[in-house]
């Protein structure tokens, strides 16, 4: 596409620079075969091809052993472009960077440094039970995903617990790395929890703490090996928050906290004395298998030489054992990749899996670059307006410009607020676990034998939440291109997954303060499964809602019988990426009233049983009256 110096790739389009690093270039490019933007690193260690093949291959296993986890970038592929330089083609997050939250020296709020702890520990956790020390962590290496949630990038200097790999300057950030990683002593999980610690160090001062990016990195390493940094000191940051980082930040590593696990639970105490709900702690349980050390040099240029990957480069996570124990919080790769795609509302996840779909994906930017989109509460200029039209009302397009997939954000937007006023809209969760219990009752209907799991990964932080929705159909449709929701109120939500033999099954139920607002929703959620010609009413060209109290997007598959006041969408459609024992997934959205039920099930044979999703289906709309 002209950008100077990109690589020629097979079904690539580059768009755009979105960050530079020591030791690749990031662009942003549209991904043809599935017409959705995508994020492709390129890796480059002049006069190094060695190190640039090692790099390449521990990226493509490590990013591939991590499949799912809500918290790590997902690639979805991996080559040698047309110079002979590897790259990675990865999710595209257009959220931004932690970097480019502080980029101004501006502190977070405490909260919300909290919550984005507890996420990046349970990543490194999972790394870390999987053999793997990321070895760079800092805020640029830190995204936001698509609910807001932070996601752990670039994983290309990764240490497999059997390997060895470079401690050049040129390869990490020395503002953010562990003693160990300058003198050539053992690296370790301890070496992330040093990188977690300053990177919370700098959300909350403003500024790192051995220094800054303007001075020398041989400065910077002199201060770092004799523990010469700055105190945190703010007064509205607990104590205890403070002595933790402290430690996790001390010189030597056997007096930092041994875990990711050990500081997360720790910062989830934290918010809970400081009466803030709990961030979920997700963490995928260690491999059965064990980890294969790094092929030698030759085999890795050989690999690289050869213009493709061996067998043993992409790896991914294999289904656990049926006796594998599962909590709250450590879920099994397939039980995240139908949470994230379905429960928590992001249901265009399971469309992108087929060769006719698109998706609004997400980028590792290794640079302090600026953020694509601003983050501020006013709606992108020609975005369906967000006062809520009244009943009858026939709202006539003034749209002079389609909304751009690559510089909109898209889901949920950033102007949330927490701060809903009314009477009537606390949080109505425990209304609804009131009327649909523990889960097993309720998805009882999916098999003989079911064990429910709590899902614990919410699209808001805490209830009620007002917000909007910024909805692109998959599919390229000028009927109905996509929708800015108006601002909604979600009050409640229930979410649970079903584990039993031959599948999973997971159903989220969201309340919003009023039909209108459910029903927007269930539109929103539908049209990102991809509406084809004639699918679609109601809507404006070329964008937005035209009628909002007859606009529908119909998609039956299969026609199910819930009563005449249920709306209702479903699709069968192949698994998502990561999932390679799933063979079929049902994916459903229904709403009556101000409540929306989502989800979908994974079968590892023949289709799921439609009958048995109806049933269930049934039976949750009997119990919520």
């Amino acid at each position: 596409m002209g950008v100077t110096g990109a690589p020629s790739i097979d079904g690539i389009d580059i768009i755009d620079v979105l960050g530079r690093g020591a030791s690749s270039i990031v662009y942003l490019a549209r991904q043809t075969r599935f017409d959705r933007q995508v994020a492709v690193k390129v890796l480059d260690v002049t006069g190094q091809p060695d190190m640039v093949a090692r790099l390449y291959v521990n990226e493509c296993r490590t990013v591939g052993r991590l499949a799912s986890h809500p918290n790590i970038v997902t690639v979805f592929d991996g080559d040698q472009a047309g110079d002979g330089r590897p790259y990675l083609v990865m999710e595209y997050l257009g959220g931004g960077s932690l970097a480019d939250r502080v980029a101004d020296a501006t502190p977070l709020p405490v909260d919300d440094v909290l919550r984005i702890g507890v996420e990046l520990a349970g990543a490194l956790e999972t790394a870390h039970r999987n053999g793997i020390v990321h070895g760079d962590v800092k805020p640029q290496n830190v995204l936001f995903g698509r609910s807001g949630q932070a996601v752990l990038g670039d994983f290309g200097i990764a240490r497999l617990s059997s390997g060895a790999s470079s401690r050049s300057l040129s390869v990490f950030t020395p503002l953010h790395a562990a003693p160990e990683l300058f003198d050539g002593d053992a690296v370790t999980p301890r070496t992330d929890v040093y990188g977690l610690g300053s990177t919370l160090f700098q959300l909350l001062d403003g500024r790192p703490a051995v220094g800054e990016s303007t001075e020398s990195p041989l400065v910077i390493a002199r201060r770092v090996a004799l523990g010469d940094r700055r105190s945190l000191q703010r007064p509205d940051v607990p104590e205890r928050l403070v002595e933790l980082i402290h430690s996790m930040m001390d010189p030597d590593p056997a007096a930092r906290p041994a875990t990711a696990l050990e500081v997360g639970e720790t910062l989830r105490e934290i918010e809970q004395v400081r009466d803030v709900p709990a961030t979920a702690l997700v963490i995928f349980d260690a491999l059965d298998e064990e980890v294969a050390p790094p092929p030698d040099r030759a085999e890795l240029a050989a690999s690289i030489r050869s213009g493709g990957t061996s067998g043993d480069v992409a790896q991914t996570i294999p289904p656990p054992g049926p006796d594998r124990p599962r909590t709250a919080w450590a879920l099994t790769t397939v039980a995240v990749v139908l949470v994230l795609g379905l429960l928590a509302g992001i249901v265009a996840l399971l469309a992108r899996s087929g060769p006719e779909s698109s998706s609004a994906a997400a980028p590792e930017p290794e640079s302090s670059a600026p953020p694509l989109e601003s983050t501020t509460s006013t709606a992108p200029a020609g975005s369906e307006p967000t006062t809520t039209t009244p009943a009858g009302t026939v709202r006539q397009s003034t749209v002079t410009s389609l909304p751009d997939k690559a510089t909109s954000i898209p889901g949920l937007q950033p102007n949330i607020s927490y701060d809903v006023v009314g009477d009537r809209l606390g949080d109505s969760s425990q209304v609804l676990l009131s009327k649909l219990g523990d889960g097993v009752a309720t998805l009882g209907p999916l098999a003989p034998s079911i064990s429910v799991v709590e899902v614990a990964l919410p699209i808001v932080q805490r209830l009620p939440a007002e917000g909007e929705w910024l909805a692109f159909n998959t599919v390229d449709n000028p009927e109905c291109n996509g929708f800015r929701t108006d601002r909604f109120v979600v009050r409640g939500m229930w979410d649970k997954l079903a584990v039993y033999e031959g599948g999973q099954g997971g159903l989220r139920v969201l309340e919003f303060a009023t039909p209108e607002q459910a029903r927007q929703m269930f539109l929103a959620w539908s049209l990102e499964q991809g509406a084809e010609p004639g699918d679609c009413v109601g809507f404006a060209r070329p964008f937005g809602l035209a009628d909002p109290e007859t606009a529908m997007v119909t998609h039956h598959d299969p026609t199910l019988d819930l009563g005449p006041d249920v709306l209702y969408n479903t699709w069968l459609q192949p698994p998502p990426p990561g999932s390679p024992e799933f063979t079929s997934v049902r994916t459903f959205l229904t709403q009556r009233g101000t409540v929306l039920l989502s989800g979908a099930i994974g079968s590892k044979g023949p289709p799921p049983d439609a009958a048995a999703m109806e049933r269930m289906l049934r039976g949750a709309w009997a119990a919520l009256g």
